[in-house]
């Protein structure tokens, strides 16, 4: 049995490693939007056309790349033009989008709850707006995988957080005195296929999934300076080790929630004052995507791309249209891998959790696999696992008494000879 973490041991043929990323890409990179300032249907379709469609749109060629994105499904701001829902203010009505936003979830484009919904400057979230929302996912047999924080200190509806209730059952007073807390929700974002959780951490270091080098201290002295200094300060305070997910450069790292489940915390790369669509051409440069693809890292890019936006109708400036193209080089190129959130999350967690056996009968050898329990969370898909392998296969997996299809890749820029788990390419449904 050979425990699989990511990197490739040595060159034994008779050992199996899995491959940092799907044949052919070197790295990995998505584009981790939160959907605030996006008003309706037709802006967040106006991002898309540009990012994931091929037809001609106000900033150019539509760029085909596998871009996800984030929705509400409440707002406490119906009467603005900020806050796209699916249901229509904090009624159980559904908006005139409620239709296609469902159909992006269903396609694996909206992948991310951006939490229940927009309850800032005013609050009011309760359980039962979970609850609700949860009903509507369960009558259409829909998951999504990925959850991240929002807005300002009303929404007590985020997760992990001092000023946020979401993973506190309840309240124990100093009496021992147990009672309900109204907030709790996160049972229910758990039977709503929520593992992947951004809580706050955010890192200027390009590419995770890999040990820092002097090169990062020589880019990033300050900031790394300032998160060891951070680290040890809520180590202190009794706040754990959690908190130095910047130094350990992870782009997922286990976490225990306040409820006690266990998840997966999300490190996004990115400034919060560098977030919007005019700011894309400082954070997607080219010195960033070689690096990215020269150290071998994944990266989940945080940006509002609803914030610095030409026009609702014209998402990206000249400018910022030039990043994004850039990025598609490398993404056609078969150097990055652009793709939604969660399908690089579960890359990732299948590269700690996943045990591979070479079995060898005669002149056959065979695949089996084995997943390592992490807490409750049932397996992740093996869509798109690629691992080195220098001996002839059969042409499945073994998992679990069934068998799962694989292909033979060419040699790649290592030269060595990968197997894949197809993997197939998101469509995007509102081309």
């Amino acid at each position: 049995m050979i425990k699989q973490g990511g990197d490739m041991a040595d060159n034994d043929p008779k050992k199996v490693h899995i491959r940092p990323f799907p044949y052919p890409y070197r790295a990995a990179l998505t584009i981790a939007n939160d959907v605030d300032r996006i008003g309706t249907f037709q802006e967040l379709k106006a991002i898309h056309d540009v990012l994931n469609g091929t037809k001609d749109t106000p900033c150019g060629p539509g760029l085909g790349l596998e871009v996800g994105d984030s929705f509400h499904f409440f707002t406490v701001h119906p009467q603005q033009d900020d806050t796209l829902s699916y249901f229509d203010g904090l009624t159980k009505r559904r908006s005139s989008a409620a239709s296609v936003l469902r159909e992006g979830v269903k396609s694996g484009l909206l992948d991310t709850i951006h939490t229940w919904g927009n309850f800032s400057q005013k609050g009011g979230f309760f359980r039962e707006y979970a609850q609700r929302a949860f009903e509507e996912l369960d009558k259409y047999n829909l998951l999504i995988p990925v959850w991240t924080n929002h807005g300002d200190i009303h929404n007590f509806q985020n997760i992990g957080r001092n000023d946020s209730l979401g993973d506190v059952p309840e309240h124990v007073s100093m009496r021992g005195d147990r009672s309900e807390v109204l907030e709790y929700h996160f049972d229910i974002a758990r039977q709503a296929g929520v593992r992947y959780i951004w809580i706050k951490e955010l890192t200027s270091v390009v590419g995770q999934e890999r040990s820092l080098d002097p090169q990062d201290c020589l880019d990033e002295a300050g900031f790394l300076g300032k998160s060891l200094l951070k680290g040890v300060l809520n180590k202190a305070r009794g706040e754990g080790a959690a908190k130095t997910l910047q130094v350990a450069n992870k782009l997922i790292s286990p976490v225990r929630l306040r409820d006690g489940t266990q998840a997966y915390q999300m490190l996004r790369y990115g400034y919060y004052d560098k977030d919007g669509s005019d700011s894309l051409p400082d954070l997607i440069t080219s010195k960033n995507l070689r690096r990215l693809v020269d150290i071998g890292g994944a990266m989940l890019l945080y940006v509002h791309l609803g914030k610095g936006r030409p026009s609702a109708e014209t998402p990206f400036s000249p400018e910022s249209y030039r990043a994004l193209e850039r990025l598609s080089h490398y993404a056609y190129d078969g150097d990055i891998w652009v793709t939604t959130t969660s399908r690089l999350c579960r890359y990732v967690e299948l590269r700690r959790r996943l045990q591979l056996n070479l079995n060898t009968t005669g002149s056959n050898h065979i695949i089996s696999t084995q997943l390592e329990p992490f807490g409750a969370l049932p397996g992740p898909s093996l869509d798109g696992l690629t691992f080195y392998c220098d001996l002839q296969l059969e042409d499945h997996l073994n998992v679990d008494e069934e068998t799962v299809p694989i292909v033979r890749n060419p040699v790649d820029n290592t030269g060595r000879i990968s197997y894949s788990v197809p993997l197939a390419p998101l469509e995007y449904c509102w081309q």
